[in-house]
């Protein structure tokens, strides 16, 4: 299973896939970094993974085009070897909230994928 695509950061959460009522899901990569087209953008982003209202996970990474230096990676690219567990019936969703900024972005978006397997529960 796999969902993606390109939030806007404050906007709230986005629904990712929604696990069946007899199967788990377990989320196994995510992916995101930010896409902006300004040219003195720099922002520090945190990105949180729910299943219902569990924080399964948080990333933070900053998006740059101005040259200021952050000291946190330039996106998230996890794989995990156990994974993340949305339970059966549950909703996973993703969202982006602006942390830091150092620089304004007058457009600013977080594309990304998350993808895993169904299991049973």
């Amino acid at each position: 299973v796999s969902s993606g695509g390109s939030i806007s950061p404050d906007s709230g959460y986005t629904d990712l896939f929604s696990a069946p009522a007899d199967q788990d899901i377990i989320i196994t990569d995510i992916t995101a970094s930010g896409s902006t087209t300004d040219t003195t953008c720099a922002t520090l982003l945190l990105l949180t993974v729910q299943a219902g209202t569990d924080t399964l996970g948080q990333y933070t990474f900053g998006v740059d085009t101005s040259g200021y230096t952050w000291l946190v990676p330039p996106g998230v690219d996890v794989d995990y070897l156990s994974g993340l567990r949305v339970p059966a019936g549950q909703t996973a969703r993703i969202q982006a909230q602006v942390q830091v900024t150092k620089a304004s972005c007058s457009t600013l978006d977080v594309v990304y994928t998350v993808s895993g397997y169904y299991a049973q529960p």
